[in-house]
């Protein structure tokens, strides 16, 4: 099981330690369990300031941080979803389509299971865990609803 500990700044300037497990990589995200959160989270990777073998060299870095050694995040740039593979699960039937609507009509392919190059998974209030695992194990993103309405709003996954 891999395992990242870092300290990152997220798209509102906030800057933390993060631990996240089982992590996963698919450009330019980064994705693994967070224990904090209780739940997956993901990453971009250009706002990882530093990574650290401890959770201890972590929260000594960040005590000692330093804002002004950080450059402030690019400039938001539109995720091309035209490559996109994503699959809706836990939803109502009605929100499913409305999800498959808004994805298609953004260049993305909806699939109607976890396959093998699945890109996105957008889960709902009852997706399963099977399922979600199976993704994670996969690298594929995994979002909520709102996560993948900011996707594809703004070409950014935001924290929440």
């Amino acid at each position: 099981m891999s395992e990242l500990i870092c300290v990152y700044r997220n798209n509102e300037g906030f800057v933390s330690v993060l631990s996240l497990r089982n992590t996963s990589h698919n450009e330019p995200y980064i994705q693994g369990w967070c224990e904090r959160f209780k739940a997956p989270r993901t990453l971009r990777i250009e706002r990882i300031i530093n990574t650290f073998d401890t959770l201890q060299d972590a929260n000594d870095y960040l005590n000692n941080f330093d804002p002004d050694e950080i450059v402030s995040p690019s400039q938001r740039k539109a995720l091309s979803a035209s490559t996109f593979d994503v699959h809706f699960t836990g939803f109502k039937k009605a929100d499913k389509t409305q999800l498959t609507e808004i994805a298609k009509a953004n260049g993305m392919t909806v699939r109607g299971e976890v396959t093998k190059n699945l890109n996105v998974l957008c889960y709902g209030y009852n997706a399963g865990q099977k399922k979600l695992e199976k993704a994670l194990d996969q690298g594929c993103i995994i979002l909520n609803e709102p996560q993948f309405t900011a996707l594809i709003e703004t070409g950014e996954i935001p924290e929440e």
